[in-house]
């Protein structure tokens, strides 16, 4: 597998930088998106959806993620 921590995250894609769980994105993991940089997950909307606080303070939300995902309770 090639390492690709330097190269920039393409547009439409996020990049998991550190995830706290692995295998499970959740609130407080950092993620990159090529727009805003490094964010760190403010909380999972739905299986498609996350908001995420960038460095700046600022809050977004992230839709339309292309991964099979399922949400579970802690």
């Amino acid at each position: 597998m090639e390492n690709t921590k330097d190269e920039p995250v393409q547009q439409g894609f996020i990049r998991l930088i550190q995830l706290k769980v692995q295998g499970r994105l959740q609130k407080g993991d950092i993620i990159e998106t090529a727009r805003l940089g490094r964010c760190v997950v403010a909380y999972i909307q739905t299986a498609q959806s996350i908001c995420v606080k960038s460095a700046d303070g600022k809050y977004f939300n992230i839709s339309g993620l292309g991964f099979n995902a399922t949400l579970v309770s802690s």
